[in-house]
């Protein structure tokens, strides 16, 4: 079945949008509103993103940027993806390029959303700093950096969840869909001789006057970085400053690729498109929200904004930005190379089971590692995980989610509810590619540990956190972009993309095993008499962690390798068996980072055994 022919009778909204914007009122509508937006705003968006960099270059940590600067910024970004989506969608109308177009629609709704939301969060950031002082200059601190942080991943977050929900008319119920096709609609829309001419004079305007204040924006805070890389000082206003223009830019994009659909009638970049512009769409709003509730905090609570300036409230500004982020992006279309099994039976009960099994082991290791963060979290507030912590907590949570999309799957195959079975395996498959990463992420801690340990030391400061949060963050973008391609049908560049990941963590797991294997062999400078056999010890230690890492790794890329072999074969008939009996072979690997974390943290009957030996010995 052609890209096409699935859209438009799958996703009634774009095949609207392309009927609109095909139409002369519709053509001329997009093309004048892009124009008129790249005149305006995109100017305006660069000379912010341009101020940005260079107070970043100034002092490059972020813990002096206002909370009012970050939503700022974050709302450029936001309006820059809005530009592009108009961009985009302008010259797809014109072309009369479908996929233009409809990459353009997803760039233009991104942002939406998101700007009422971080035009909130400015007014509720006025708001504080003028009722309530002495709570914003008490959330300027670390504690409120970090909450401004959180809110702003949240933002973005919304953005994408709100995106998936409302873009994605396969998980609404039947009398919506049918009622409501958004994707329909534009597509009519944007085939219009008029709104062909609106969404390219829209992307004019935004490229004209947004793109160059996003790029001075984004050239601005990178100064701000080179001068000072530590991003604790950073005010939340820059920080959310920085990610509304990157949502901006994102919009921008959208814009064109909508502009590129339309004029070359190409419904698939129109799709993508009005994603990206629903980025900017949802998370300019959310951004907005949090600049206000940044001010709020500052002027009527200046005590509480003062302490969210700390490292608490930079973290808690750095989850609101994720959260944010993804809930911008739009998924139209759901089409799973294992959609058809969804009916097997036999496919249904392997799962099942496989999910049980999952609960039964990992659902207790869950529970004890949350108590144990709360216990720890009581006791020092203000304490900061190590790295394989860290990261272990991570990947607790991604197993968490995994074993919760596993029981709705299950639930929605034995009640008959395709839509259920649809998000679910949107849910699986997100953590299902990211599980792996996390382990070459515990490995490389380790192998730092051994064999560089002052690099090891240095990381530990607040730029190695930095590299730490950039790396995990990214870890779970990954995750939905690989979700996002394999929603486009394109299931060859997933499994490329899958087996080129697992190859290369084998890669990095096995020759960070082999590095502490050769560390092991020969001493280091000053390791004699007891301080040898004590650094020793340390070495062994790190040695099993990469090797308890790398043995369940082996058997899940083995298992997967074997499967994919017996799935190629012409003389097996049942291919939805095999592909769900892949799942079995994660379950090691899904085991690991919970029984080394409560390994380090001494839960296990062994590690007390341990421990006391090693007491009574010294």
């Amino acid at each position: 079945m052609s890209v096409n022919t699935s859209l438009s009778s799958s996703y009634n909204f774009y095949h609207e949008m392309h009927n609109c914007l095909n139409t002369t009122v519709g053509a001329l509508n997009i093309t004048a509103f892009t124009i008129t937006n790249i005149l305006l705003l995109l100017p305006l968006y660069i000379l912010v993103l341009y101020l940005g960099l260079q107070r970043w270059r100034q002092q490059r940590s972020g813990t002096t940027m206002s909370h009012f600067d970050a939503f700022t910024y974050h709302m450029v970004f936001m309006e820059l993806i809005s530009v592009l989506g108009s961009c985009l969608c302008c010259w797809g109308v014109h072309t009369n390029r479908r996929l233009v177009m409809m990459v353009a629609i997803y760039l233009s709704a991104i942002p939406m959303f998101g700007q009422m939301l971080f035009h909130n969060l400015t007014c509720v950031e006025r708001y504080l700093a003028v009722v309530h002082p002495v709570t914003y200059r008490s959330l300027k601190e670390a504690r409120g950096i970090r909450m401004r942080n959180v809110i702003i991943g949240c933002v973005w977050l919304l953005c994408v969840v709100r995106s998936v929900m409302s873009v994605n008319t396969s998980l609404l119920p039947s009398a919506l869909s049918s009622s409501f096709n958004f994707y329909h609609e534009v597509h009519n829309c944007l085939n219009t001789t008029v709104s062909t001419t609106h969404i390219t004079a829209f992307t004019i305007t935004s490229i004209l006057l947004l793109l160059p204040l996003y790029i001075l924006v984004l050239y601005l805070g990178l100064q701000r970085w080179r001068q000072q890389r530590s991003g604790t000082t950073m005010s939340h206003s820059d920080v959310f400053t920085y990610h509304m223009v990157f949502i901006e830019l994102i919009s921008v994009l959208g814009s064109c690729l909508s502009c590129w659909g339309v004029h070359t009638d190409r419904l698939l970049v129109m799709m993508v498109g009005t994603c990206l512009s629903v980025i900017n769409s949802i998370g300019q709003m959310l951004f907005h929200i949090l600049t206000c509730v940044e001010r709020y905090l500052a002027v009527v609570h200046p005590v509480t904004y003062r302490s969210l300036k700390e490292a608490r409230g930079i973290r808690m500004r750095n989850a609101s930005n994720m959260s944010d982020n993804s809930s911008s992006s739009s998924i139209v279309q759901f089409n799973y190379h294992f959609s058809n099994c969804f009916g097997s039976r036999t496919s249904n009960f392997i799962f099942t089971a496989f999910t049980v099994t999952n609960i039964l082991l990992l659902l207790p290791l869950f529970v004890i590692i949350l108590h144990l963060v709360h216990q720890r979290w009581r006791q020092q507030r203000s304490a900061s995980a190590s790295d394989s912590d860290f990261i272990a907590y991570h990947m607790v949570v991604m197993e968490t989610i995994y074993s919760t999309g596993s029981v709705f799957y299950c639930i929605g195959a034995y009640v008959d509810l395709r839509k259920m079975m649809i998000v679910a395996s949107h849910v699986v498959f997100i953590t299902y590619c990211g599980q792996i990463l996390f382990h070459t992420l515990t490995c490389v801690e380790h192998y730092l540990a051994v064999v560089h340990p002052i690099t090891f030391m240095r990381l530990r400061k607040a730029s190695g956190v930095t590299i730490r949060n950039v790396t995990i963050g990214s870890i779970w973008l990954l995750g939905f972009a690989e979700m996002c391609i394999l929603v486009l049908n394109q299931v060859n560049y997933v499994i490329l993309l899958y087996f080129g990941q697992q190859a290369l963590s084998l890669t990095t797991i096995s020759f960070c095993s082999f590095a502490v294997i050769r560390v092991l062999k020969r001493p280091g400078p000053g390791e004699g008499g007891g301080d040898r056999d004590r650094v020793d010890q340390s070495k062994k230690r790190a040695f099993n962690t990469i090797m308890a890492i790398l043995l369940p790794l082996l058997v899940r890329f083995g298992g997967n390798i074997v499967c994919a072999g017996i799935y190629c074969s012409k003389y097996v008939s049942d291919r939805c068996v095999v592909i769900y009996s892949c799942f079995w072979f994660c379950l090691p690997s899904s085991l690991v980072s919970p029984l080394l974390l409560l390994h380090r943290a001494g839960k296990l009957p062994r590690c007390r055994t341990d421990t006391e030996t090693g007491q009574r010995s010294s």
